[in-house]
């Protein structure tokens, strides 16, 4: 699995891509759904790409309502990649 921290980190030549984004906080049922149609859509030969978070996007806009974080962001990776996902972007 590739890791880009930043959208400018993708190479020029990476490649037909199919994008999930999503916080995947925990990699739950629901993502996993996500994520499995991508890997659908990508059957033909292109990258499922999850672009997420660093951190949960109410802890900039109301963080006074922001919970707090389900699992760390090396765990996430780990449950993206176990999930089918090519190339997280975090």
């Amino acid at each position: 699995m590739i890791v880009f921290r930043d959208p400018a980190e993708v190479p020029a030549g990476f490649g037909p891509s199919v994008v999930a984004i999503g916080k995947f906080d925990g990699v739950h049922t629901g993502h996993r759904a996500v994520i499995d149609r991508a890997r659908v859509e990508a059957a033909d030969g292109a990258q499922v790409v999850a672009v997420t978070f660093d951190r949960n996007p109410l802890s900039v806009l109301r963080p006074e309502n922001c919970p707090p974080d389900v699992i760390g962001p090396h765990q996430k990776l780990e449950l993206l990649d176990r999930a089918g996902v090519d190339a997280p972007c975090c």
